[in-house]
């Protein structure tokens, strides 16, 4: 079950948002596609509020997928409102529990105020009352926590209010006027430097780990490639243009294609358009499975390998450096030159040890039946427990 979640599953993943539009008669209606709320993201919260102070209710999603936050802002034809915020003074002063009956229009609107209004989600404790064509309020009655009734006049629709228990009327909250324009971008701004993340720890790679070609005094950059990748075949000709400013700082450059077989051909034309001075070679299944245990133990990405990625090697054979999108050169050869970064490194007081467990990679490489570098992550794996 873990290891299912942790790929990516859900225990009740997949379900699409649903919206459903009340008819009145005691049915209704699935407005999910209608209103725009049927996203595929696998969501976990809700919260509805006036976010904009516009009179309807707009809503914050949080999801376990990406995006992990949505805000859906009600922009839809509305009818008038009357919000009210109730403040305690002789029951808790968010007056959780508090029952309020609003007559309107002929009808009568019953909410309670709540300290958990869903899964991991809590909506203001302010009660939002949609009237409808409804232009008069003829009755409001509160039931505070401890059976104390009391009638508020005096609210008029269209207006957000507050009402302290014991009061003689309602206080009307200002008026806010809440701008949501983003703002105009700029007319440049500075490339975004490339998603890297330096470890820590180090992970060392198995001394026979083929395509690794390791120099001693020498960095390697493993990066993986596809024919079908332009952001890749833009990082694979800008390292050919300047292989000799690489070389010259101690970067070896070692790309591995994630091509299947059958489009080896493809990936050797894209090789020899751009003149790649490097082998063309290709992943195989144990460096598959070696590469993608590793992601997974130190990123935590379950998914298959997505490239752009690359990993810097040191000269000791660890991999020191993980990038998730295109690498420059000049951001390669100040990692490969930039000394390591210990312990001492890092600024502050540490109350946790250093080490790296490697469990995680052993088991993935026992079921591949690779033993030798199961065997080699489990020395390491016994050497952090034991430090």
């Amino acid at each position: 079950m873990s290891r299912m979640i942790w790929s990516g599953a859900s225990w009740s993943g997949r379900e699409k948002h649903c919206a459903y539009l009340n008819l009145g008669d005691g049915t209704f209606a699935n407005v999910s596609a209608v209103t725009g709320l049927d996203y595929p993201d696998d969501a976990r919260a809700l919260t509805a509020c006036d976010w904009d102070r516009d009179g309807d209710l707009d809503l914050w999603i949080k999801n376990r997928t990406g995006p992990q936050l949505r805000f859906l802002r009600n922009q839809g034809k509305s009818g008038n409102f009357v919000s009210l915020e109730l403040r305690g003074t002789t029951c808790n002063r968010d007056a959780i529990g508090a029952r309020v009956e609003l007559s309107a229009g002929g009808r009568t609107y019953v909410q309670t105020v709540c300290a958990g209004s869903g899964y991991l989600a809590q909506s203001p404790a302010r009660l939002h009352f949609g009237l409808g064509d409804a232009t008069k309020i003829d009755r409001v009655q509160v039931r505070w926590p401890g059976g104390v009734i009391e009638t508020i006049a005096g609210l008029s629709v269209g207006h957000h209010y507050q009402f302290v228990q014991g009061a003689d009327k309602p206080v009307r909250l200002p008026e806010r006027n809440v701008n949501l324009a983003g703002k105009k971008p700029a007319e440049s701004s500075p490339p975004l430097a490339a998603a890297r993340t330096v470890l820590r720890r180090p992970v060392p790679l198995p001394d026979d780990v083929p395509h690794a070609d390791r120099a001693k005094g020498k960095a390697t950059l493993i990066t993986f490639w596809a024919n079908w990748c332009s952001n890749c075949q833009a990082e694979l000709t800008e390292f050919t243009a300047h292989n000799e400013h690489l070389t010259a700082a101690g970067v070896n450059v070692v790309p591995i294609s994630l091509d299947k077989l059958e489009d080896a051909p493809k990936a050797r034309r894209v090789a020899k358009r751009i003149k790649m001075p490097y082998p063309v070679r290709f992943i195989t299944v144990p460096e598959q499975v070696l590469f993608t245990a590793l992601l997974r133990n130190v990123l935590d990405i379950h998914d298959a390998m997505a490239i752009p990625l690359s990993l810097l090697v040191d000269a000791d054979g660890a991999v020191r450096i993980i990038y998730t999108e295109r690498v420059s050169v000049e951001q390669l050869i100040a990692d490969a030159g930039a000394p390591k970064r210990d312990r001492s490194s890092y600024p502050g007081r540490w109350y946790d040890s250093p080490s790296r467990g490697y469990a995680d990679i052993v088991d993935d490489l026992k079921q591949a039946k690779l033993r030798d570098w199961a065997r080699f992550y489990l020395e390491l794996d016994r050497a952090a427990r034991n430090h």
